[in-house]
C-alpha cells in the first residue's frame, strides 16, 4: 500500500491509501501535502480523485463511481453497510436503523454504527450522511463538528438536533 497526502481545498487535507489499481483508504490528515515527493508514475485514478475531491469541498455534486475501490480485510456485513450508504443521495441523510432495515437487520442499528466507524474510505462511502433516528448527529471518527461541516457542504436544508 502506498500513501499520499493531498491538499483538496482550503483546510481540507486527505490522506489517500492506494494500490496500483484502486483506492484503499481516504481519511482526513493534518500532515502537509507531499506533492514534492510524488512518484513519477501515479495510478490513473489519483489525479481524477484529487480533482473530484477539490470539487466536492467547493460544494459541487460529484460522481465518485469511476474511482476504483478496494476493501480488504473487511466483513461481508461491513461491505453491505457501506454499499447501502453509498446509495444515500448527495445532500440527503438516512438513519442507522434505516440502513439496518434495508440490509435485513431489524435490530442492527448499533452494528451499522460500528461498521460505519470502521469505514476506510470517507467521502466516497459517505458515512457522514447517517444520523440517529431522533435526528441527532451521531458519531464520526473525525468528530461531530467535522461531520456537521460535511453535511453543510452538501446541503443547507438538513436540520439536525443538537445533543
Amino acid at each position: 500500500m502506498l500513501k499520499i497526502t493531498l491538499n483538496c481545498h482550503r483546510n481540507y487535507r486527505l490522506e489517500i491509501t492506494y494500490t496500483e489499481t484502486a483506492v484503499a483508504g481516504i481519511g482526513f490528515s493534518t500532515a502537509l501535502p507531499n506533492e514534492a515527493k510524488l512518484p513519477a508514475q501515479l495510478p490513473w485514478f489519483l489525479p481524477i480523485l484529487a480533482e473530484k475531491m477539490s470539487l466536492y469541498f467547493q460544494g459541487r455534486r460529484v460522481d465518485f463511481d469511476p474511482i476504483p475501490l478496494t476493501l480488504t480485510d473487511t466483513s461481508l456485513f461491513q461491505r453491505r453497510v457501506w454499499q447501502t450508504v453509498r446509495k444515500i443521495p448527495y445532500g440527503s441523510i438516512a438513519n442507522y436503523q434505516e440502513i439496518a432495515d434495508s440490509i435485513g437487520k431489524e435490530h442492527g442499528a448499533r452494528a451499522v454504527g460500528r461498521a460505519l466507524a470502521t469505514n476506510p474510505i470517507l467521502i466516497i462511502i459517505p458515512c457522514h450522511r447517517v444520523i440517529t433516528s431522533t435526528g441527532k448527529i451521531g458519531g464520526y471518527r473525525y468528530g461531530t463538528t467535522r461531520k456537521e461541516k460535511l453535511l453543510a457542504i452538501e446541503s443547507q436544508r438538513i436540520q439536525l438536533v443538537k445533543e
